[in-house]
């Protein structure tokens, strides 16, 4: 299982605008992702 942590940025008003992970969570979640993501193309 994969634990994603994150950052969500808000704006004044408290609405989320982005959110923010770490780079390595990211590339894991890269190859996780990658051959499901070049099946669909």
């Amino acid at each position: 299982m994969l634990t994603v942590h994150k950052k969500i940025v808000t704006d004044d008003k408290g609405n989320p605008l982005e959110v923010i992970i770490p780079w390595k969570e990211h590339k894991e979640i890269e190859e996780l992702l990658g051959p499901i993501l070049q099946k669909k193309s």
